[in-house]
């Protein structure tokens, strides 16, 4: 699928600094252009009767132009970003379940009024799910994903992550109708939150707090009782 956006005299932030050094920002029309934005999305899929599995490829592509003012002058801020992913599936009926999928991505961003402001970087996740049922009434999860995140000049600490969480359910009572659960949210505590944007002025690497270990129980009862249930009634065509 793609998509395309295009907006003529957008709305834009005009924005100057003072003789008292206020930042002082209005909201103007854009002349005489516009902002633009792209998107290109590709996904094949592939049935490996061979090996019993399920596997894609994609590639995906955008661009965004966005124009604003400082200080009278016009700037345009673009970013180009393009990545490509893959992914395995294998599903083994009443045992396992699981998946294994690859994303690399390259990000071009730039400004015309601050060329300080440029930046390239890649960054790559690897996650897998591993589903195993156990017994009828027993089903153990697994996940992991690890993101890393290119060092740039200016922000050099190392901000690739590696998450790991498991949870167990176990089904209860005759029908099985009730499951209990236990899930612990990255187990290792390695969870970052992190954001790296640029702009007419600069580059802005952002760490914030995020939820990071946690463990969670939870009980599931299924009221539903298929033996009151009524017959479904057949479709009118």
């Amino acid at each position: 699928w793609a998509n395309f956006g295009y907006k003529i005299n957008d709305i834009v932030t005009s924005s100057s600094v003072d003789q008292f050094n206020r930042n002082v920002m209005q909201y103007v029309n854009l002349k005489n252009s516009g902002n633009l934005n792209a998107n290109l999305n590709l996904n094949y899929y592939m049935d490996l009767k061979k090996i019993d599995m399920n596997a894609h490829v994609g590639a995906n592509s955008g661009y965004q132009q966005n124009s604003n003012y400082v200080n009278g002058v016009k700037n345009v801020t673009t970013n180009n970003w393009y990545s490509i992913n893959t992914g395995l599936d294998k599903d083994i009926k009443e045992w396992f379940n699981g998946d294994l999928s690859y994303e690399f991505s390259y990000n071009i961003s730039g400004s015309s009024i601050q060329e300080n402001a440029n930046i390239n970087y890649w960054t790559q996740n690897i996650t897998s799910e591993l589903e195993f049922i156990v017994k009828k009434n027993l089903t153990m999860v697994t996940e992991v994903s690890y993101d890393m995140r290119q060092k740039t000049a200016i922000f050099n600490q190392n901000n690739n992550v590696f998450i790991w969480s498991a949870s167990v359910d176990v089904k209860m009572f005759k029908n099985r109708s009730g499951v209990l659960s236990l899930y612990v949210n990255d187990i290792l505590n390695r969870n970052l939150g992190f954001q790296r944007n640029a702009s007419a002025y600069s580059i802005v690497q952002t760490r914030y707090n995020v939820i990071k270990r946690y463990f969670l129980v939870s009980f599931t009862w299924n009221f539903t009782n298929e033996k009151n249930k009524k017959p479904q009634e057949e479709d009118e065509w």
